[in-house]
């Protein structure tokens, strides 16, 4: 796979207009291939996970959750597609997609990325300290039906990150993979096993939702 790491003023035309003074601190990372070629810190890949949905799920350290209730599903429809290898985290095409992602570490990084595919508009990745301060935002251009491996991910120059937001339209179909930075095992907690299991029952709905870009 091709590893093609960028940090360059290309990658940094997401940037939001509005930056916050900490953004001067904040590096923006963009590449092709595996994160881990961008970011150290061990990577969760989902393998290990149920298939199935749950509403907050907690794997070596970081926490996913949604700001509403929505679900977050680990599937594997489209394994080898939209920057995924294998199971990935998906919001889906269904009236619980989520439009807000928080990303929340049991201890703070310098640096986290992440594969992302299918997305058709613009989302926006915050981060924050400990003192849930904002030390800057970053957009994140559309991937659509791409595969090459993209990856986006933010690196601090100064106060560590202790969670981030991924935000966008509820509506649009993304896909996370590989999540890199801070990392402690890829052993996903008992109590995210035993929801991720119950969630499993709804998830034939899943199938029925495809991507208009597959059958295209």
């Amino acid at each position: 796979m091709i590893r093609n790491l960028v940090i360059t003023a290309a990658a940094t035309a997401f940037v939001a207009a509005a930056a916050v003074p900490a953004q001067a601190a904040l590096s923006f990372i963009s590449g092709t291939g595996n994160p881990s070629s961008a970011v150290a810190g061990g990577q969760i890949d989902f393998e290990s996970l149920p298939l199935g949905s749950t509403n907050s799920l907690t794997v070596g350290g970081v926490t996913f959750s949604t700001s509403g209730g929505e679900a977050l599903y680990i599937d594997n429809t489209y394994a080898g597609a939209y920057n995924t290898i294998g199971k990935s985290l998906q919001n889906t095409y269904n009236s619980n997609a989520f439009g807000t992602l928080n990303i929340s570490f049991a201890t703070a990084v310098a640096a986290f990325a992440f594969n992302y595919g299918a997305a058709d508009t613009v989302w926006t990745l915050d981060a924050y300290d400990a003192s849930n301060t904002l030390l800057g935002s970053f957009n994140l251009a559309p991937t659509f039906g791409g595969n090459a491996g993209t990856f986006y991910g933010v690196a601090s120059n100064g106060a560590l990150i202790a969670s981030a937001v991924l935000r966008g339209d509820r509506n649009d179909y993304i896909f996370v993979d590989n999540f890199t930075g801070g990392i402690s095992s890829g052993v996903p907690e008992p109590s995210t096993w035993a929801m991720m299991l119950i969630g499993f029952a709804g998830l034939g709905l899943l199938s029925q939702r495809r991507r208009a870009a597959v059958a295209a």
